[in-house]
């Protein structure tokens, strides 16, 4: 006979391990969702008297339609139901048209919609269109007072606790892309869901995704920027992983989206001694900083190297720009570039010369980052780098999604 002797106070998670039951049939039974009750039976309820669990009377009260709105809340399903939280994340992005948290999978019985299926939950007062982008018709939901439910599940579910952290690496981004258009001389178009540079043949062009949610104005006016320009001119970077440009011939692409928040590094005991870090002054080091990155990162579509093409000379004076320049026994072998925008850093294009890898090249660079940045710093790793980046505290967000 199971039994569980509790020395802390009961969870959610404790009731549905003692019960047998998911922790989302657990929860929907303490929040008296008669449907569920009827088709499991008791033991969630018998459970929770057993452990001492008291019902979520909020959650009750958003279940009974009484706040004309729906949701539930937990104190530890983290990550599942985060209102709290997710009710500050648009103004980070400049959204403030709509807020919306995660939503659960299950059969949504008690919710006023046709449309159950998982996906999230959007506030606001007027009915919302879900676009697509193969070319059919927008869905439209039905009309409804306040909440309106998205008709299919997002590929872009992010745990709400980290949703905040997507938000400042999309805008950081967005502002390297910003910087890079401006000192290039390259085209820089804004949308509220997107911002694009179009370069000539060998730039291309950069389409950065700003929203889990762009509108349909939006996705229409990003798939045409695209769909302009012929294969390899074409990068799509979606944080959230919310489009399919699969249409369009592009193939998807995941890398990790990564944070770290403020904290001491440890010292690089193992760097060796001739591995010096400078921060870039000089136009003539800028210029070795883009050849290392140009042939070593690499970006081949900036190959054979051209002086100034990648890296404009003028980034020097761009404020929140940073550049930084390995050297190992008095060889030029990494580099790297930081931007500040606000209260977030981002760090670029890490890269070390193939002949100098193994060396500590990568991990002298960020120490020289992290000693010179403060605040939340993120990066959107390589798999190589990954273990670097563990290693000196960063956490992984999300897995973004780049199209090309």
């Amino acid at each position: 006979m199971f039994s569980l002797v509790m020395t802390r106070r009961a969870t959610i998670t404790d009731v549905a391990t003692l019960a047998g039951a998911s922790v989302a049939t657990a929860s929907a039974q303490l929040d008296s969702r008669v449907d569920v009750r009827k088709a499991t039976g008791q033991p969630v309820p018998d459970a929770a008297a057993r452990l001492g669990f008291p019902p979520n009377a909020l959650a009750q009260g958003l279940r009974s339609g009484q706040t004309r709105t729906v949701g539930l809340l937990t104190g530890d399903l983290v990550g599942r139901f985060g209102i709290p939280v997710l009710l500050g994340t648009k103004t980070l992005s400049g959204q403030a048209r709509w807020q919306r948290c995660p939503f659960g999978t299950g059969k949504m019985a008690a919710l006023p919609f046709r449309d159950r299926q998982g996906g999230s939950v959007t506030l606001g007062m007027v009915p919302r269109v879900r676009p697509t982008m193969a070319g059919t018709p927008p869905r439209h939901t039905s009309r409804l007072n306040r909440v309106v439910f998205m008709t299919a599940e997002p590929a872009h579910a992010v745990p709400a606790m980290r949703m905040t952290s997507l938000h400042l690496a999309t805008r950081n981004a967005a502002a390297l892309w910003t910087a890079l258009a401006e000192t290039r001389g390259h085209g820089l178009f804004r949308r509220p869901g997107f911002v694009s540079v179009d370069g000539n043949e060998r730039n291309g062009l950069r389409i950065l995704l700003l929203s889990p949610e762009p509108d349909a104005d939006d996705l229409a006016e990003l798939t045409e920027l695209a769909r302009r320009r012929p294969a390899g001119q074409v990068v799509v970077e979606d944080p959230f992983s919310s489009v399919d440009m699969s249409d369009l011939g592009l193939t998807p692409r995941r890398l990790p989206v990564m944070i770290r928040h403020p904290a001491p590094a440890s010292a690089p005991s193992t760097t060796p001694s001739t591995v010096q870090v400078d921060r870039v002054e000089s136009g003539d080091q800028l210029e070795t900083v883009e050849r290392i990155v140009v042939n070593g990162f690499p970006l081949p579509n900036f190959q054979p190297y051209r002086p100034g093409e990648a890296v404009p000379r003028s980034l020097l004076e761009r404020q929140g720009v940073d550049l930084f320049l390995a050297t190992r026994d008095g060889a030029h072998a990494g580099a790297c570039i930081t931007v500040t925008d606000a209260e977030v850093s981002g760090v670029y294009w890490v890269t070390t010369l193939p002949e100098h890898r193994s060396r500590g090249i990568g991990r002298a660079l960020m120490h020289a980052v992290l000693e010179n940045l403060r605040g939340p710093i993120t990066l959107t790793s390589a798999t190589a780098g990954k273990p670097l980046y563990d290693s000196l505290g960063f956490d992984t967000v999300t897995r973004a999604t780049w199209w090309a």
